[in-house]
């Protein structure tokens, strides 16, 4: 699925998060090719990866961040979802992983791993 836009929020386990206006997510690739050498000549080594959206910077205070935390380390998926600035709304269940919090400017940085593939829940 192609998922293009810009982040206007996310929702994690029922609660809503700000994007950030500088906020640039990506979605990762479901294999990484390395080439390696081998006296043979040159081999490649394939890796599945699981497919992610990364970097969507978010508004979090302190205790917003803390919520966050044990987010993070929930070993159960639990439910997730972004939208963007047309509206299109995508959903899932799984995992995240956070970034540093910088506090100056109540930012950080989410990582957003699906069990599923991302579903388009509205147009």
């Amino acid at each position: 699925m192609n998922i293009t836009g810009t982040p206007k929020r996310i929702i994690l386990d029922g609660v809503t998060y700000s994007c950030k206006a500088d906020a640039a997510p990506t979605k990762q690739s479901r294999t990484k090719n390395e080439p390696y050498r081998h006296t043979g000549g040159v081999g490649l080594k394939q890796t599945l990866q699981i497919p992610h959206v990364k970097a969507f910077s978010i508004e979090a205070t302190s205790a917003q961040f803390e919520e966050l935390e044990d987010l993070a380390a929930r070993q159960q998926p639990f439910p997730m979802s972004f939208e963007l600035a047309d509206g299109s709304v995508y959903r899932s269940a799984g995992t995240i992983n956070l970034g540093d919090h910088a506090m100056t400017e109540n930012k950080v940085d989410v990582e957003m791993f699906p069990v599923d593939e991302w579903a388009l829940f509205a147009p």
